[in-house]
């Protein structure tokens, strides 16, 4: 694959876990993807171990008592304790806080490569779904920028999240989406050489 096909392809990749991790079923965009997730129309396109994918499938399409909706609000929401916390610094701060100095970090690099916040309200810019969502956007328009944002910023914490994700969701399609973004973002480390981070995490 060539370099351009890949950009191409993290960028396309990206943005549908972006949108499926950030926005509840309720909107119009996120239904259609759920519906198309459910097809078998993006496997081929997506790429990867067959095997893998077809496993992943069989849970998009398993059918829940918990709706949609209920289960984003109880995942990524609340009220009550949320079983995999969808933000970094949760992950990466001794205190396990919101707003904690790594969400300060990845302002200030935001600020360095002057990219504009994408939250839409005020929360943190390092929940997993917004970071896909900038993953996308540097793909297209910053692509140079793509290492540093996944090796410094997502990746360190983003596979502790998606394994608790995987093991706590109760919904087989967010399990599934999280199994997913897991192997996309192993996918991208191998092909992009990223190292491992070496970092402790809290939670």
């Amino acid at each position: 694959m060539s370099q351009d096909n890949l950009i191409d392809k993290i960028a396309a990749q990206a943005r549908i876990l972006g949108i499926l991790f950030y926005r509840s079923a309720e909107h119009d965009d996120v239904s259609a993807l759920i519906r198309y997730m459910q097809t078998r129309d993006w496997l081929a396109e997506w790429g990867g171990d067959p095997q893998t994918l077809d496993a992943i499938h069989h849970q998009l399409i398993q059918v829940s008592e918990e709706s949609y909706d209920e289960a984003y609000q109880r995942l990524f929401i609340g009220p009550d304790a949320l079983p995999a916390p969808p933000w970094g610094s949760v992950y990466t701060d001794e205190e396990s806080v919101l707003f904690g100095e790594s969400t300060l970090r990845l302002r200030q690099w935001m600020r360095q490569n002057d990219i504009a916040g994408m939250t839409e309200g005020k929360e943190p810019e390092d929940h997993f779904g917004l970071l896909m969502l900038l993953v996308a956007w540097a793909a297209e328009e910053k692509p140079q920028l793509l290492a540093e944002l996944l090796g410094e910023h997502l990746l360190p914490w983003g596979y502790r999240f998606l394994t608790l994700m995987i093991d706590s969701a109760q919904h087989p399609f967010y399990a599934g989406i999280s199994r997913l973004a897991l192997v996309t973002l192993q996918s991208w480390q191998a092909a992009l050489g990223i190292a491992d981070a070496q970092i402790r995490l809290y939670r």
